[in-house]
This record gives C-alpha cells, structure tokens and sequence, in this order.
C-alpha cells in the first residue's frame, strides 16, 4: 500500500508540477486610460522645428500607475531610453539624435504569463515641431505608407484620443500606432505576453489587434493628454 501511495504522490507532482511553473490560467486584464494631471513641457516656435537633440524623454511619457491602470497585472517595470537618428521635417539634408528619442517600457504580467515573458510598450518620437508643420508632416507620412506593399492592414484610427491616429501591421505580430498631437508626432508599438480572452494564442495577428485596442490606444491617448 505504502508503494501504491508513493507512486501516486510521483504522477500527482509531475501532472502539476512546481506552481511557477505551471501554465497559468488566468487571462490579461485590461483597464483604461485614467485621466491625466499634469502636461510636459513641450514647446515649439511659430513655423519652425525643435532640433533633437531638446526633445524630451520618451521614457516620461507614461508613469507606472498610468501603465498599471492600463494593464492592472503589469509589474516590475522597466524603462530603457534609446537614442534615435531623425531627419529633420523641414530640411531632409539634415540629421540628427534624440538622445532619448525611444524608450522601452517592459514589465511582466503577473498571474497571467510566466516570469520569463516580458510585454512592452514601445514609445517613440518622430517630431516636434509647431503644429501647423507637424500635422503637414504626419499627412505626407500617412499619405505615403498607405501606399506602401509593407504596410499591413493600414487603418486610420481618428477616434483613439489624439488629433489622429492611424496604425499598421509589422510582419504578422505587431501592429504600429502613429499619432500626432499639437507640436508632436509618434508612435507606439509592443507585444503582450499571456491569454486574450476569446483569442487563440496561436493567432498573433488577432493577439496584435488586441494589445493595439487595449494597451497602445490607452497609451496613446495618455501620452497625447500630456502635450501642451
């Protein structure tokens, strides 16, 4: 009897498994954008660009209680600034850095996807500018990749919070949100590790449009609420 009740204890643990490592099943929960209190500081002069290199951090645009009103479960957030090389709207000559013109934001979902599998948000810059000049530029560039065979599933999205919006989709698996607001042109992109409710977890296409619906769209429009 003593061997029978060991031998069941065995399968018992290896049909389990250690609880971190078992496949967790509870979905990724979505919240929304919460108000916003307070603006950045982000100015440009009349018929003129901001250089680069005085463009803010992309990695102040979202707080951690802004990302965890989005997405309740994030936790252990990280932010990982980037530099990027721009070209200057107003002169295509011209070239140079933000020093962090993009930044990574990346936490885990906890309960909802295993410690390994990190989500992101992805914020970046494409311009600061006065407005008239931004919304001249953010035309042209939405004009173009609508255009353009690479650009998947291009959507205008003018309902999202920002003065406009449009998206596309990256291969299979990631869709690209391009907003302007006032003096400012970006994007937001990213992935969602763990379960969509109603989605199969081998359609990334679907996956993609959820995180863009539930994460980037709530982002953006956080980030467009903090541009003067």
């Amino acid at each position: 009897m003593r061997r029978l009740m060991v031998v069941a204890l065995a399968l018992t643990v290896v049909a389990g498994g250690c609880g971190k490592e078992a496949v967790p099943d509870e979905p990724v929960a979505f919240g929304a954008a919460p108000p916003v209190s307070s603006q950045l500081e982000i100015t440009a002069p009349a018929g003129d660009v901001v250089p680069a290199a005085s463009w803010p951090s992309a990695c102040k645009f979202l707080t951690d209680e802004e990302l965890k009103a989005v997405l309740p479960q994030a936790t252990d957030i990280k932010r990982v600034p980037q530099g990027v090389s721009i070209v200057s709207i107003s002169d295509k000559s011209q070239t140079s850095v933000a020093p962090e013109g993009s930044c990574s934001y990346k936490f885990g979902l906890e309960g909802a996807a295993a410690e390994e599998f990190i989500s992101s948000l992805i914020v970046t810059i494409d311009a600061v500018a006065d407005p008239e000049l931004i919304e001249e530029h953010y035309t042209e560039t939405r004009t173009s990749e609508s255009k353009r065979d690479d650009r998947k599933q291009f959507e205008n999205q003018s309902d999202l919070g920002p003065d406009d919006c449009y998206s596309w989709l990256y291969a299979t698996s990631e869709f690209h949100l391009v907003c302007r607001q006032g003096p400012m042109m970006f994007e937001v992109r990213g992935n969602g590790s763990g379960s969509f409710t109603g989605v199969n977890d081998t359609d990334l296409t679907a996956r993609a449009r959820v995180w863009l619906e539930k994460a980037q769209a709530p982002a953006a429009k956080i980030i467009a609420a903090k541009v003067p």
